[in-house]
C-alpha cells in the first residue's frame, strides 16, 4: 500500500480564528475602559459647570444634573459594572469563541458606558461649551437609543441564551425575538411622548416665558441675574422709573434678549461685570422701552461674524418695529442697545 502523505497544519492555523476573536473581544473592553475614562471626565466637568456657572444651563436641567448622594454611590458601581461585563465576555470568548454569552457580556458592557457618555458628551457640547466638539446632537440621538438595545440584551437574550449561548429549544427563538420587538416598540413610544412633551414645553416657553406671569419682567429679569452672580459674574439691573403696563409681545422679546445677551457675556466675553438697564425713551418721536446690556470683558473680536444668538436677536427686535445694536465700549467692553416701541395709549402703573 502506497504511504499516503499529508500536510501537517500548524498549530498557529489552528489557533487564528480564535485569536482574531480574542483580540476584538479585548478590542471592544479597551474601548469601554476609554469611554469609562471619557464619562467620569465629562462627569467630573459638567457636574462643576452646574455649581460654579448654572446660568449655562435650564434652572430645571441644572437642579437634575446636581448629583445627589445615590449618583455618587452609583458612579463606582458603575465602573464596577463595566468592567466587569467587559473583562469577563473578553475572557469567555478567548476560552470559548464559540460561546455568544461572551459576545453578548462584551456588548453589554460596551452600550452600558456608551449611554452615560453619550449623555455628558451632549450635555458638554450643547451647554457648557456649545460647538467646541462636534455630533452633540448626535450624542443625545444615540443615548436616546442604546437603551433598547441594552434591554434587549439584558431582558431577552441573556437569559435565553445562557450559559452555553444556546437555546434549550428552538420553540423558544419566537419569543426572543417577539420580546426584541416589544421592547424596541416600548422605546419608540418613550421616545415619541418625550419629544411630543418637550415640543409643547418649548412651545409653552417660546409664547410666554412663566417667569414673566409670575414675577413681572423687573422680577424675572432680577431672578436670572441672580442666577449668573451665582457663576462669579456681578450683575446690577438699573430700572429708570416704574415702567408702564408693557404689551406681552415686548415683555417677552426684552426678556429673551436680555438673556440671551446675558449668556453671551458669561461664555465669550470674559467680563466681571455686567449692567443691564431699562428705561423709557422717545426715538423717531415715538415711545419705547430702551434695553442696554454693558459689561466690561475683552469687547468685540475683529472680524465679528454674526452668530445664531445676535441674528435672532436683532429679528426680535425688528418684529415689533424696534432695533438692535451691538458696539464697544471705549474704555472696553460691549455695549448692546435695544428700542422696542411701547404704544402711548398703554396706561401707566
Amino acid at each position: 500500500m502506497a504511504a499516503t502523505s499529508s500536510t501537517p497544519i500548524s498549530p498557529a492555523r489552528l489557533r487564528a480564528p480564535g485569536s482574531r476573536s480574542a483580540l476584538l473581544a479585548w478590542g471592544l473592553c479597551g474601548l469601554s475602559a476609554a469611554l469609562l475614562l471619557g464619562f467620569i471626565t465629562l462627569f467630573v466637568v459638567v457636574t462643576i459647570a452646574t455649581y460654579q456657572m448654572p446660568a449655562l444651563f435650564p434652572a430645571q436641567l441644572a437642579q437634575k444634573l446636581h448629583p445627589s448622594v445615590s449618583d455618587w454611590i452609583a458612579l463606582p458601581s458603575t465602573v464596577v459594572t463595566v468592567l466587569a461585563f467587559s473583562t469577563l465576555g473578553a475572557l469567555i470568548v478567548t476560552r470559548h469563541s464559540e460561546n455568544c454569552v461572551g459576545w453578548l457580556f462584551c456588548t453589554a458592557g460596551l452600550l452600558t458606558i456608551a449611554e452615560l457618555f453619550a449623555v455628558y458628551y451632549a450635555l458638554y457640547t450643547l451647554w457648557v461649551q456649545p460647538g467646541s466638539l462636534p455630533g452633540g446632537l448626535m450624542a443625545a440621538w444615540v443615548q436616546n437609543w442604546t437603551w433598547v438595545i441594552s434591554s434587549g440584551l439584558f431582558l431577552v437574550f441573556l437569559p435565553l441564551l445562557y450559559p452555553n449561548g444556546r437555546l434549550l429549544s428552538r420553540r423558544w427563538k419566537p419569543i426572543g425575538w417577539l420580546s426584541a420587538r416589544v421592547i424596541a416598540l416600548l422605546n419608540e413610544l418613550r421616545a415619541q411622548s418625550q419629544a411630543a412633551f418637550l415640543d409643547i414645553r418649548r412651545l409653552i416657553y417660546d409664547l410666554r416665558p412663566p417667569a414673566l406671569d409670575d414675577l413681572g419682567l423687573v422680577a424675572a429679569l432680577q431672578e436670572s441675574l441672580a442666577r449668573y452672580q451665582q457663576s462669579g459674574l456681578e450683575c446690577v439691573l438699573e430700572v429708570a422709573e416704574p415702567l408702564p403696563a408693557l404689551p406681552a409681545a415686548v415683555e417677552v422679546a426684552v426678556y429673551r434678549i436680555a438673556l440671551e445677551s446675558l449668556t453671551n457675556v458669561a461664555r465669550h466675553a470674559g467680563a466681571r461685570t455686567c449692567q443691564v438697564c431699562l428705561v423709557l425713551t422717545t426715538s423717531r418721536h415715538r415711545r419705547g422701552l430702551c434695553l442696554e446690556v454693558l459689561d466690561d470683558g475683552c469687547g468685540l473680536p475683529a472680524p465679528r461674524p454674526a452668530g445664531v444668538g445676535l441674528r435672532s436677536m436683532r429679528e426680535r427686535a425688528e418684529e415689533l418695529g424696534g432695533f438692535l445694536l451691538i458696539e464697544g465700549r471705549a474704555g472696553g467692553g460691549t455695549r448692546l442697545s435695544t428700542w422696542l416701541p411701547v404704544p402711548e395709549e398703554e396706561p401707566c402703573a
